[in-house]
This record gives structure tokens, C-alpha cells and sequence, in this order.
């Protein structure tokens, strides 16, 4: 197991989920990634996530660590360490790989329940497959390379994703 790498974010803007083109942006920025890192942020559902399951499959490469640093709009370090004993899992992507990864890459959108439930937006795009209600996939979060650099970070528990530049 390799033991820490550092990811410097210079510039990066909160993608809102209001916004009609949110599942444009996310499949824009993932289709165009050339590799990814999952981590487990959460652990209140032990059952398998079959995109981790595919990236332990796929000769992934398996960190300690991750550093992050935000540079700008607002300065934020964060420090990703081995959650629940799993550690943190990066796959290059090559075309065919990306696509089996997309093919089981799901956000779980039960967070935004709540303005849904109330009428505050319509979220027509929740229709994308993309989208589920199955909190498996609340429970680990991705960094997106598009080469060198971070194309894309999510939080999905709280509905919160970052385009990177």
C-alpha cells in the first residue's frame, strides 16, 4: 500500500442542485476524468458498494492518505485517512474502464428529500440513472483527475460538489 498523496486544488466552485444542468456537469466532468480516488467518508451502512467492489477488482491503487489543499475562492485543508479499515482507492482510467465505472457510479440524493418534498424545485434531472435513493452510495466520496489536475470532489451525503480548475 502506498502511503500519502497530496492534491492541491487551486481554484473551485460549488456546483448548486438547483442547478437544471447538475447531471450535465457531473457526467461531463466524470466522462472526461482520467482517473478517479474513492474514500469512505461515512459508515453508517456496512452493505457493498458495487463501484468500490469494481475498484478493488480493477487494479486499483490503495492509499493510507490523502492531503487536500483548497487554495481558492476559501483556503480548506482536509486530511482523508483509512476509514472502517479501508483504505483509499484510486483507478486510472482508461476508455473502457471509465465506462464500467460510470455504468456503476450512483449519487444518492436522499439529502435533498426535504425541498423536493416541499415544492422548492423540481430536480427534473433526478431522472438521469444516475440518481438513487439507496444510501450505499452516501456513504464514499470521489475526487476526479482529468490528468494532472482535480476536474471534480464530492460530498455526497451532503449533496455537495466541487468543478475544480
Amino acid at each position: 500500500m502506498n502511503n500519502v498523496i497530496k492534491i492541491i486544488i487551486n481554484e473551485y466552485i460549488y456546483i448548486d442542485v438547483k442547478n437544471d444542468e447538475f447531471d450535465k456537469i457531473l457526467l461531463n466532468a466524470i466522462e472526461n476524468a482520467t482517473g478517479v480516488y474513492a474514500f469512505r467518508r461515512l459508515s453508517h451502512d456496512f452493505h457493498k458498494n458495487p463501484v468500490i467492489e469494481w475498484m478493488k477488482k480493477s487494479n486499483c491503487i490503495l492509499y493510507d492518505k490523502i492531503n487536500i489543499e483548497r487554495i481558492s475562492p476559501v483556503p480548506w485543508n482536509e486530511e482523508i485517512e483509512i476509514f472502517q479499515n479501508e483504505p483509499v482507492y484510486f483507478v486510472d482510467f482508461s476508455s473502457a474502464n471509465r465506462d464500467e465505472f460510470i455504468a456503476r457510479f450512483k449519487i444518492y440524493y436522499g439529502e435533498i428529500m426535504d425541498m423536493i418534498d416541499m415544492g422548492l424545485h423540481s430536480f427534473s434531472y433526478l431522472k438521469n440513472e444516475l440518481f438513487v435513493l439507496d444510501p450505499i452510495y452516501d456513504q464514499y466520496d470521489y475526487i476526479f483527475l482529468n490528468g494532472e489536475h482535480v476536474s471534480l470532489t464530492t460530498f455526497i451525503h451532503c449533496m455537495e460538489f466541487y468543478i475544480c480548475k
